[in-house]
């Protein structure tokens, strides 16, 4: 199996991004536009990068820091979340969360490993950035099958007979090991997941609040000499 590599994504790869990004969603509803892409790159390029195999993009990943305490409770939709998926608004350097603002990956690409890849590159950058946590809203594609005889507080947690988790995202999630935080009801329009999303979350072990300000310092510092 080829070597899944992890690298920064650079202004020349918009396009192909905008591409994977659309084979992915297979939708234009919920696929990024070009400014998006090219919005985020601009605001917090350490946060978007790509899985490369063989020289070929096979996937990318968004992250961005925000202070999770200011947003309303009643409002945690993803557009909300993500300043419409744009970040300038939303994107704080002195927040203290990771926040996945998309991570996408084609279907017809067979390595399941390019996601666990990319999600294991972002443990990396919240201890890089002395972050408390990531969040990121997963999908539950599955739950239309399941929504008229099952609520959701049951479906996110239910199993399967072999004791999998019955939805395959939260699966891949927990599979990493993230756990459920709580439900958001119109997170985003997915007729799938009958527009809930489920905030997951991992914990860094590696967080020390005394060290914030000097991790923020030094970054800061590398970003005006640059």
């Amino acid at each position: 199996m080829s070597e899944i590599k992890i690298r920064a994504v650079q202004a020349a790869d918009i396009d192909k991004l905008l591409k994977i990004e659309k084979d992915a969603w297979r939708s234009g509803e919920k696929s990024a536009t070009k400014q998006m892409l090219n919005a985020r790159l601009e605001v917090f390029p350490e946060g978007m990068f790509c899985a490369v195999v063989e020289g070929k993009i096979v996937g990318f990943c968004v992250q961005e820091i925000i202070k999770f305490d200011d947003f309303e409770e009643t409002d945690m939709s993803w557009n909300t979340l993500t300043d419409n998926g744009c970040i300038r608004k939303s994107h704080n350097l002195l927040g203290d969360i990771l926040y996945g603002v998309s991570i996408s990956v084609p279907p017809y690409i067979s390595n399941r490993n390019v996601a666990l890849k990319l999600y294991e590159y972002c443990g990396k950058l919240a201890i890089r950035y002395n972050l408390k946590k990531i969040y990121t809203g997963s999908r539950v594609p599955k739950y239309y099958k399941y929504a008229d005889n099952m609520p959701i507080e049951e479906y996110v947690h239910a199993k399967t007979k072999t004791g999998r988790c019955l939805d395959p995202e939260i699966a891949l999630y927990l599979k990493m090991g993230m756990k459920i935080e709580k439900i958001i009801p119109n997170y985003f329009s997915d007729p799938e997941s009958k527009d809930y999303g489920v905030l997951v979350s991992w914990r860094n072990p590696f967080y020390f609040i005394t060290k914030r300000s000097k991790v923020l310092s030094k970054l800061l510092g590398n970003l005006f000499r640059l």
